[in-house]
């Protein structure tokens, strides 16, 4: 546990040299996840003996449990050291209530946060793919496991003489209609294998090129889990 925020009476932050808490009662809140109060420290038989209270003449303390749902992920402590029974059972509800409103505040900010830092980095991590995907001389195609086409490089742009846009989105079958009955039962036994074809050759006639010779290769994509989430058609 570590201070985050601290007020005095001036409603400033307090000195660090000036800074001093029970760490006994807090210690307290953290093992026990409940609140403590003591309307006179020094004189408590629970705290009485503690070396911090003596020091720093420690006497109303008010201390709770900051939960999210049944995690603590620190407290609030407050106390004073010239009056006894300054804090009462009602301040201490008050404080409770104060504490479960701010911890929902502050783990929301922390997931924002991290949802935030997940997004830069997927969005850093497609800007990458994309950039290596356009850099590949060869035609780069990816399909999930229902063979849509999720991915088009411009490699396979051009080869296919369709616009990416055209192409992501389309049932591969549709896309390469030719080679269907030739590329989708091998496409489905990859994916059960988790074995990659490689220099699978096929040929086709087309009325503006002819006698076209394609090579393919295709490999399983598979996610953080390993799992296998589509395949990835390369042609050349």
């Amino acid at each position: 546990m570590a201070t985050r925020i601290a007020r005095n009476w001036e409603q400033e932050s307090i000195n660090k040299n000036e800074f001093a808490i029970s760490r006994t009662i807090v210690e307290r809140v953290i093992n026990g996840g409940e609140a403590v109060l003591t309307t006179n420290a020094r004189e408590d038989p629970r705290f009485g003996g503690q070396e911090s209270i003596i020091a720093f003449n420690l006497r109303s303390i008010l201390c709770v449990p900051l939960m999210v749902k049944s995690e603590l992920i620190g407290v609030i402590y407050t106390d004073n050291r010239i009056r006894s029974g300054i804090f009462s059972e009602s301040d201490r509800d008050l404080l409770i209530a104060f504490a479960n409103q701010a911890a929902v505040s502050i783990e929301n900010a922390r997931l924002f946060s991290s949802l935030k830092r997940t997004l830069e980095e997927v969005t850093e991590l497609k800007n990458l793919m994309d950039d290596v995907f356009a850099s590949i001389v060869s035609g780069v195609i990816t399909a999930d496991v229902q063979d849509q086409i999720t991915l088009c490089n411009k490699a396979a742009s051009t080869i296919l003489g369709r616009a990416s846009a055209e192409i992501v989105g389309m049932p591969l079958g549709e896309i390469m209609p030719s080679f269907a009955k030739d590329i989708l039962p091998r496409l489905d036994a990859v994916r059960k294998s988790d074995q990659p074809v490689v220099g699978l050759e096929l040929s086709q006639t087309l009325p503006e090129r002819g006698n076209v010779d394609w090579r393919f290769n295709l490999s399983p994509l598979k996610d953080a889990g390993q799992k296998t989430q589509g395949v990835c058609d390369c042609a050349r």
